[in-house]
């Protein structure tokens, strides 16, 4: 089973009712897409389109400048932020297969910056990674190639060391949309872009990006930094307009820090039809969708309502959060945008093929290597990131088996943007353990850490280190069940300090608290 199914429990698939022939799609497909220009009953706005400066075919070159900038973030209020090109969010890239993409970049702010151009396969030292940063006032030349295969949702950002969430939290992020020449969906459909973003201010309408060692700063290392005010493209509580039996295409983004979005629309199905490296071979019919932190979904929503009537897009409780310390509110749905039904009568139903595209299954009878990557609280393999140090080398086009343990007391979202649940591991092939299973291949137990968790919130990063160091080299499967909800499974009750174990102990992992099956 696919890892999206421990994170989308009841999603079902669905044969699609949408019939039509492939002469009709082909005649579709050859429309050009529309988007929605805000109006008195549709005030969702689109990010403008970074413009073209180049004539040459098969080229797309464009200008970004990151800057300080004082805008109106929310209605009233001026706010000291970060944009690129003086807007939030930043204008989208828009591009093709197989173009050649120019970005001159300028860093206008008073800090190191950089670009990175989230999910795209372009080389290293044009990914914008903190390995290469921009000095205040400088330029940097961002040229690669868009491969085949590769059309879908993307977003960039900054990514200079340790000041990513910060810039990012001030404005700086944006769309970039990869088109196919061939398609599969009608291009007739309405088509829009959805940029998730949430964010907290002061009472003087500032960002507030408290100090780590504030409790709210702590509170934010702890759970990630959410914020209160949600936005769609900038702008809070919109209204997006559709017709009865109108399909429309939306493209949707979460570019927040640490908020999972469990996206419904009240009275209606979506249907899934992409996430991040593009269209999924067959669309799938879901109620609701979580999305994470920098993950991207495409989903067809349907006009099932009737011409008149009015729907909402939410984010539905998700569970995340460590049980002490989770926002009062964790519970309760946030209204993102409201779906107004014109009066208009219902539209005739657009064919949808059944089959997108054909997605090749990796070959695991080839692979080269397989690395086990343990998750702590703020180290992989119980180590800090250092960019002087190259922790995993892989050849280029090669087939790994990268297994991920999370031993910490928090859900982490890895760089595939699934969810490993505290004690949890996916296996070789992205596929996930459910809760109290798969821990190691072979030995489907949960790990036990050892002391209370409660004691994690209170301990200095050099204990923590340590503890990651001991459980990396000591840790012992116990038999015991324990609901996500409620942390880390069977800690070992015991008071282990730096002082009496040591970054790598050498005494014997004490036995096991064991318990039954529940």
């Amino acid at each position: 089973m696919g890892a999206p199914s421990v994170l989308r429990a009841g999603i079902v698939l669905a044969l699609l009712t949408w019939p039509g022939s492939p002469g009709e799609l082909a005649r579709a497909a050859r429309q050009v897409p529309r988007s929605i220009a805000a109006t008195a009953t549709d005030t969702l706005t689109s990010p403008p389109v970074l413009k073209n400066l180049s004539r040459a075919p098969g080229t797309v070159e464009v200008t970004l400048t990151a800057a300080p900038s004082r805008l109106a973030l929310l209605p009233g209020v001026v706010t000291d932020a970060y944009a690129y090109n003086g807007s939030v969010p930043g204008p989208t890239l828009e591009v093709h297969e197989g173009d050649r993409v120019i970005i001159h970049f300028r860093n206008d702010l008073a800090e190191p910056t950089t670009i990175h151009w989230h999910g795209l396969h372009i080389p290293s030292d044009m990914d914008g990674s903190p390995l290469r940063p921009v000095a205040p006032g400088g330029h940097y030349d961002y040229i690669f190639t868009i491969k085949p295969g590769t059309a879908g949702t993307y977003w960039y950002h900054p990514h200079p060391d340790s000041r990513t969430g910060y810039q990012i939290a001030k404005g700086l992020f944006g769309a970039i949309i990869v088109r196919a020449g061939d398609d599969p969906l009608p291009a007739s459909l309405t088509e829009r872009l959805l940029i998730l973003s949430d964010n907290r201010f002061g009472t003087d309408g500032s960002v507030d990006l408290p100090d780590p060692l504030s409790p709210q700063g702590q509170l934010d290392q702890e759970n990630g930094r959410e914020g209160n005010v949600l936005f769609v493209n900038g702008q809070v509580a919109p209204t997006v307009s559709i017709r009865s039996g109108e399909l429309q295409r939306w493209r949707v983004i979460n570019v927040s820090g640490a908020r999972v979005y469990r996206l419904g629309i009240t009275g209606h199905t979506l249907l899934h039809v992409g996430d991040d490296g593009g269209l999924f071979e067959r669309p799938v019919e879901v109620s609701d969708i979580l999305v994470a932190p920098s993950e991207r979904v495409e989903l067809l929503v349907r006009g099932s309502g009737a011409p008149g009537s009015q729907a909402t897009l939410r984010t539905l409780p998700y569970d995340r959060y460590v049980p002490q310390t989770r926002p009062k509110d964790w519970n309760v749905a946030h209204d993102l945008l409201s779906v107004k039904y014109s009066t208009a009568p219902p539209m005739s139903a657009v064919p949808v093929p059944p089959v997108l595209r054909h997605v090749t299954a990796l070959d695991t009878a080839a692979v080269t290597a397989t690395h086990v990557i343990v998750l702590s609280q703020g180290l992989i393999n119980g180590r800090a990131m250092d960019m002087t140090r190259v922790d995993v080398k892989a050849p280029l086009g090669g087939t790994e088996i990268w297994q991920l343990e999370n031993v910490s007391e928090q859900q982490i979202f890895n760089a595939l943007r699934y969810g490993l649940r505290p004690g949890e591991t996916p296996d070789v092939q992205i596929t996930f353990a459910t809760p109290g299973v798969g821990n190691f291949p072979l030995i489907p137990k949960y790990l036990a850490p050892p002391m209370p968790w409660p004691a994690w919130r209170y301990m200095s990063d050099q204990e923590l280190w340590a503890i990651a160091a001991y459980l990396k080299r000591a840790v012992k499967p116990v038999r015991n069940r324990v609901p996500d909800s409620e942390g880390p499974p069977d800690f070992w009750a015991s008071a282990y300090t730096v002082a009496n174990i040591g970054p790598y102990p050498s005494a014997p992992f004490p036995a096991a608290n064991e318990k039954l099956p529940r």
